[in-house]
């Protein structure tokens, strides 16, 4: 009995030791190398890594073109401002390839191409920094998950390009955060995914003094596109093109926007089928409208959008209109809902509530509906909106008509007509003032118009 007492233990704890030998060699093959300590430069530490390892780089500056081929790898520097990677004007800083690549605490320099060239890849950067790059910061075609975090672009040829639509899409989710990404003269962030399944996250960035799109998102094909887009709390100051261009996205979602001196339009949103705007929302100084948008459900509220080229805002092919609580003021105009040609009215209603609509050169509000939609106009106030033909409010409803609410509108000083309705079949007109209007009062065309 004593004998098989021992036999017993004996085996467990012979099965032990076999575990703990496989554990130890689990652990053993997850390695960190030290650059300089195991080898003196980083593409040899690359070289002799295995998928799993660390590679921990010490302060230095590193004058390689480093590149990583079917590796997942961990490359981590002592210090973001005293490790440096110096392309020393020549081809790539790093380049990665079909691999798994986390870089973090760096800063990327004087790449004769780009800072950091990655494809067919999931690739992470965190906490650097990627300046005087002869091409992109980074750039990303064909690329999988791609996550880029508290770091700073800089004087580069371009920011961040995720896929390229001369190229090939990506493949995967972005999400950009914290980032700083100025002084540069190509796109900033530019985002060219396949679609289905992908998901956009852009939050708390600065983007400023570049020459074209401060930040782009587009999808592959027309019918495919991307799941969501979110941004939240992101600045854009001084580019060439639109501040924020979207093109093919499900649901698309900002808070927090501040754009400023921009070439083109503000905000460009075509085939987004969900649009929300939620303050704090700025815009001024947009060369061309302050938000263009077609085609989606659009949510607008507590925003002030000043001195735009255009309208504030022109929102053509639309579903469903919300604008409340806002301020449009010293633009091209105030609010264009539908367009000049018929098939391109609202499908929608339209609700305008509580904003302050002035001194802009075309008309304040213009609202094209297309047949049985109705129009919710409430305690907004319309004034000196005055280039010539310029109507304070003009709502138009094709077909069969459709329903008009006015109330507690102040209406003042408009180039042309003070309310304009045409082919309202129902309208209901309480406590507005009316006064000092070019072309009248109001003008209500009880016939209802040709379609």
């Amino acid at each position: 009995m004593q004998r098989r007492k021992r036999t017993k233990w004996g085996i467990a704890f012979a099965v032990l030791f076999v575990a703990m030998a496989f554990m130890s060699i689990g652990l053993a093959s997850a390695d960190t190398i030290y650059v300089p300590d195991n080898y003196p430069t980083i593409q040899q530490a690359v070289d002799n890594a295995t998928d799993g390892d660390t590679i921990f780089v010490r302060t230095g500056t590193y004058p390689e073109n480093i590149r990583i081929d079917s590796k997942d790898l961990t490359i981590e520097g002592e210090n973001r401002d005293t490790t440096i990677i110096d392309g020393v004007g020549s081809g790539n800083c790093v380049h990665v390839r079909n691999a798994g690549v986390s870089v973090s605490k760096f800063t990327i320099k004087n790449a004769g191409n780009y800072g950091v060239y990655a494809h067919s890849s999931d690739l992470n950067i965190n906490n650097a920094t990627i300046s005087n790059c002869g091409d992109n910061a980074i750039y990303f075609p064909n690329g999988k998950t791609l996550t880029l975090r508290d770091s700073i672009l800089e004087n580069c040829g371009g920011g961040l390009v995720y896929s390229d639509y001369s190229t090939a899409y990506a493949q995967g989710n972005a999400t950009i955060e914290r980032n700083i990404i100025r002084n540069s003269t190509g796109n900033r962030l530019y985002i060219y995914l396949y679609g289905p399944g992908d998901n956009v996250v852009i939050n708390d960035n600065i983007i400023t003094n570049n020459t074209r799109y401060s930040i782009k998102c587009d999808h592959y094909y027309s019918s495919n596109y991307i799941d969501s887009i979110t941004m939240r709390n992101n600045t854009v100051k001084e580019c060439g093109n639109d501040g924020i261009y979207i093109e093919g996205a499900t649901d698309l979602n900002i808070t927090g926007l501040i754009i400023e001196n921009v070439g083109d339009d503000g905000v460009y949103a075509r085939c987004s089928s969900n649009m929300t705007l939620k303050p704090p929302f700025g815009i001024k100084n947009a060369g061309g409208y302050g938000i263009c948008a077609y085609g989606p459900e659009f949510s607008l509220n507590n925003a002030t959008i000043s001195n735009c080229g255009g309208n504030a805002i022109y929102f053509s092919n639309g579903k469903t209109l919300t604008l409340r609580d806002s301020i449009l003021e010293n633009c091209g105009g105030g609010l264009v809902y539908g367009a000049t040609n018929p098939s391109a009215y609202a499908k929608g209603d339209a609700t305008i509530e509580r904003n302050i609509i002035r001194n802009n050169t075309d008309d304040g509000l213009l609202i094209k509906l297309g047949s049985g939609n109705s129009a919710v106009i409430n305690d907004n106030m319309v004034i000196n909106n005055t280039g010539s033909g310029s109507d304070g409010i003009y709502c138009y409803i094709l077909g069969d008509g459709g329903l008009v609410t006015l109330q507690n509108n102040t209406v003042k000083n408009s180039g042309d007509k003070g309310i304009c309705l045409y082919g309202a079949k129902y309208s209901t007109l309480v406590n507005n003032t009316i006064s000092l209007n070019s072309a009248g009062m109001v003008s209500i065309y009880a016939l209802l118009p040709a379609t």
